[in-house]
Formats: structure tokens, C-alpha cells, sequence
């Protein structure tokens, strides 16, 4: 729940803070060497042989497939685990030498026998380092359940998943978003979020509030962590059992904020990601900032974009000066009465109890989007997951079905009246 400023570097002195950490309760693993090098990475594939028909009579239900297009908005057939790993990567070093570290949440279809079980429940020592905590001004008494069973094993299977990225907010955290990334994984694909280090809400805790400079830098920092997760998880072996299931040739990404100009920057250094949505992004300007080589109208692939009418940090024209400037296949979905913490977990947790803590000025930031004034998490979120999911599971997943589920008939009764979609196949 520890979002100050998921913002965009658009509006530094807007406070912004988000979550962050290398959490308490964290089995963490330490990569280092050859998959340091995310130039070489080549995860970009269509769904063509992927093996998404696999047979699974243990399911509930059928996955998103050529011939299935189960309810986006809500879970899939799959039990979820989630696992938390320490990736380092020893190609780039800070000021002080030591090689960059990347906390990451993974989320992934998981055994049978995890159905039904007990989900992690995120507390302020997973959203937290040991350093933040010890700055807390009161004990931060917040909980973040999700449905995802801790360190489950992954599911034994010969179908193999998408890889679908996610990257946070300015000063936010890697499970910001549990109620899109656990829910991605139940429908069958394994979900990686890194915390960006140096732009968390850990560290905007340590330095008294979120930092400009951190903003900047993490700018730069933020697309090659992306690809140094996706280098680790292409180049897990196949007596793994996280790597005997995923398939590295379906690439999807996502994120808020900072995270979705994260997100569109992957897309603008040409990077192997098919099928990407960002939600309350920055402007154009920001987002092709220093002279891309790929620009806006020469991304090919599907992009979707969500807003919210009334985001103060990241407008509506933000989004849409970005949706101008893409070609088809392109969408967006515009929120009524949303803004930009509606695009994100934050909303439903206990807002007041952070701030007491913090004394970082989250109560203030989260005013956009998670006020009486705005929709509520009970059809904001749904609706975001039914076109999200949906377009992934679409063009990562070979569903054409889950592709005619995104119309505003299907989406109503989610949310009625709360939205607008474009969409242009």
C-alpha cells in the first residue's frame, strides 16, 4: 500500500512516492554473469506454436487458446504462486562499485495442490527494507492479501507461458499492482515486476521524500533492468522448473506511471516486447525524451493505453498525445472519474496508516484517484483487468475470442457508463 508518488517525472514537486523494498519474507537467489548483457537479448515471437492448447483436465475451466476466451476481468483457471528472487547485475555498477541488484516479485501458474490455499498477504517488511523501516515514525500496520500462495511450486506442465514485465511507479514498489499481475498469472503467464532501486518507495522513505535526481536517473536506469529480468527469465534452464514453463518468445509489458513510460520506452529503443499496455503515462514529450530510435508511428505492435479523466499528475492529455502519434493496432481506455492512483492497488489499503509512518506526504498524493470523488477499486479494477487481460491474452495467448470480448457491451456491466474505449484492431 505504499505509494506516495507512482508520478511521472512530469511533475517532480508533485509528491510522489510509491513503494518499494527487498522485503522481509523474500527467498531470494543471486544472478550474476553471462545474462547480464540485455542487448542480446531476442524474446520477440508471435504465438504460433506455442504450445497454449496444452490439455490441463485438472483446470476448472479452459485458458485463453484458439478456442477459449475465459472472463478477463476476473481470475483464471490457474492456482498462482508467487516467489521473490535477487537479481544482480554485474555489467553495471553504481558510484560505489557494487553491481546493480533487482529485487523482483515473480508471479507464475502453480501446482495443483496450491488451489485453494492460504495467499500471501504483503506486509510493511515485504513493502519495506530493514533501512525504511527503521525510519518509520510508528509501526506501519498495512496488509496487502493476494491470492498468490508463497514460493509454491511451479506448475508441471508441457504447455509453456508468456512472460508478461511490469514496472512500477516513481518511488513505488514491485507489488503495486497485485490486482493486475496475480490475476495475469491465473490466467497463464508468468509475471515479473523488479523494484527500480533508487526510485522506491523504500528509498523515498531514507531520503525524507521523493527526489528529482532520482527520477532522472532511474530514466535511464529503468528499460535495462527491464531487460536484464527478461534476459534471466529467457535464460533460466530447462531442469528449472520456473524455466521448464516459460516461453520466451511471447513477451508482454506493463506499467503505471513512471512504470508505463517505462513501458513505451522499451518500445521506443526497439526492444523484443509484442504486445504492451501502459496506464496513466506521461506525455509524448517525456516519453521519446532524448531522441529514440523507433518512434511513436513506427511501433508495430498492439499498444493500449489507460487514463483516467480526472489524473492530476499524468492528464488525459498526456495519453492521449501519445495515441495520436501511435498507428494501429492501437486502443484507448479513458476512466471516468479516475485518476492516477486509480490505476494501481493503492486505493485499497489504508492510506492514513502509511502517512502516519511515512511522513512522506502519501496521503496528499493519493487524493488523485482515491477519494469519494473518484470510481472505486469494485469496478475500477475489473474493468482495467477485462481489456488489459484480454489484449494479452488475445495476441500472447493466440485467443481471438478474449480480442471480441473488448467491446464497451462486454465492459459495461463492470463499470456502466464509467469509460470510454478506442480501438483501432
Amino acid at each position: 500500500m505504499l505509494v506516495v508518488g507512482l508520478g511521472a517525472c512530469r511533475e517532480p514537486e508533485a509528491t510522489d512516492d510509491g513503494a518499494g523494498s527487498s522485503g522481509g519474507s523474500e527467498s531470494s537467489t543471486s544472478t550474476t554473469g553471462e545474462s547480464a548483457d540485455t542487448t542480446a537479448v531476442d524474446g520477440s515471437g508471435s504465438a504460433e506454436g506455442s504450445g497454449t492448447s496444452g490439455e490441463d483436465d485438472s483446470l476448472p475451466f479452459p485458458p485463453a487458446g484458439p478456442d477459449a476466451a475465459p472472463d478477463p476481468s476476473a481470475m483464471g483457471p490457474y492456482p498462482v504462486g508467487v516467489m521473490t528472487v535477487e537479481l544482480v547485475d554485474d555489467s553495471r555498477l553504481d558510484d560505489m562499485g557494487q553491481p546493480r541488484r533487482l529485487p523482483t516479485e515473480i508471479w507464475y501458474p502453480a501446482v495443483e495442490e496450491a488451489r485453494g490455499q492460504p495467499g500471501y498477504v504483503y506486509t510493511e517488511e515485504d513493502l519495506l527494507t530493514e533501512e525504511a523501516r527503521a525510519l518509520l515514525e510508528t509501526t506501519l500496520e498495512v496488509e496487502l492479501p493476494t491470492e498468490a500462495v508463497r514460493d509454491a511450486a511451479p506448475r508441471p506442465t508441457s504447455e509453456r507461458f508468456p512472460i508478461v514485465l511490469f514496472s512500477h511507479g516513481s518511488s513505488g514498489m514491485r507489488m503495486q499492482q497485485t490486482f493486475l499481475t496475480v490475476v495475469l498469472a491465473s490466467h497463464g503467464y508468468v509475471v515479473a515486476a523488479p523494484d527500480h532501486i533508487g526510485n522506491t518507495l523504500s528509498d523515498a522513505v531514507v531520503a525524507g521524500g521523493p527526489s528529482t535526481e532520482a527520477q532522472f536517473e532511474s530514466l535511464g536506469l529503468r528499460p535495462d533492468d527491464m531487460g536484464f529480468v527478461l534476459a534471466h527469465l529467457q535464460g533460466l534452464p530447462q531442469d528449472d522448473p520456473l524455466g521448464a514453463i516459460v516461453d520466451g518468445d511471447r513477451v508482454g509489458a506493463t506499467g503505471h506511471s513512471f512504470g508505463a513510460l517505462t513501458t513505451l520506452r522499451l518500445l521506443a529503443q526497439g526492444r523484443p516486447i509484442d504486445v504492451a499496455v501502459a496506464q496513466a503515462p506521461p506525455s509524448h514529450e517525456i516519453v521519446w525524451f532524448g531522441g529514440l530510435p523507433v518512434a511513436a508511428s513506427e511501433i508495430t505492435i498492439p499498444v493500449m493505453l489507460h487514463a483516467g479523466e480526472l489524473d492530476m499528475t499524468t492528464p488525459l492529455a498526456d495519453a492521449l498525445s501519445i495515441y495520436d502519434e501511435l498507428t494501429p493496432p492501437r486502443s484507448l481506455l479513458t476512466v471516468s472519474a479516475a485518476g492516477h492512483f486509480t490505476f494501481s492497488d493503492m486505493c485499497l489499503l489504508d492510506t492514513a496508516a502509511i502517512e502516519g509512518a511515512t511522513q512522506i506526504g502519501l496521503s496528499q498524493a493519493l487524493e488523485d484517484g482515491c477519494t469519494r470523488d473518484h470510481i472505486g477499486p469494485d469496478q475500477a479494477l475489473p474493468l482495467q483487468r477485462h481489456f488489459a487481460i484480454g489484449l494479452f491474452n488475445g495476441h500472447l495467448r493466440d485467443s481471438p475470442g478474449s480480442l471480441e470480448l473488448l467491446t464497451a457491451e462486454a465492459a459495461d456491466a463492470l463499470a456502466p457508463g464509467m469509460f470510454t474505449i478506442d480501438l483501432e484492431p
